[in-house]
């Protein structure tokens, strides 16, 4: 008796061992799957729309933790009353830093855009800059008048 519950909880712990291990295998295939469904681009896009008030398509999007994340076919609108194209790019690829991201920091090691192309009007370019409050710095060094004399 004492020799078959051996083997069943042999047999529970190889299963709890092989699921535990297949976690995360499972866990990037969801993520992944979310992120092709237009569900998950259409969050993504929400989200920089809310951030920089400008119009957001993607055409698709992957993650992986060694590789990071891959957005693909990524087109940048003009506000709600331009909805022209700004700036469009067939790849960007952001490469996690994974030590800062486990600090609670957003950072990442690298960032890079394959193909793409902008043209924006200076209507448009004034409209979204006016948005935006920028402020003039002095030169370092005071009055450059005063440094010839």
């Amino acid at each position: 008796m004492a020799r078959f519950w051996k083997r069943k909880f042999l047999r529970l712990g190889v299963r709890w061992w092989l699921g535990f291990l297949s976690f995360p295998l499972v866990l990037l295939l969801v993520v992944n799957w979310f992120f092709s469904t237009s569900l998950g681009t259409g969050w993504i896009e929400d989200r920089v729309e809310a951030k920089f008030d400008l119009g957001c398509e993607i055409g698709s999007l992957s993650w992986t933790p060694w590789s990071g994340v891959t957005v693909r076919e990524v087109q940048i609108l003009g506000p709600e009353n331009i909805r022209e194209e700004f700036c469009y790019f067939e790849k960007v690829s952001l490469d996690l830093a994974w030590g800062e991201i486990l600090r609670g920091k957003k950072r990442f090691e690298s960032l890079s855009v394959e193909g793409g192309h902008a043209e924006v009007s200076m209507e448009s370019l004034k409209r979204v800059l006016s948005r935006y409050r920028v402020q003039a710095v002095a030169p370092v060094g005071g009055d450059s008048k005063r440094s010839r004399e």
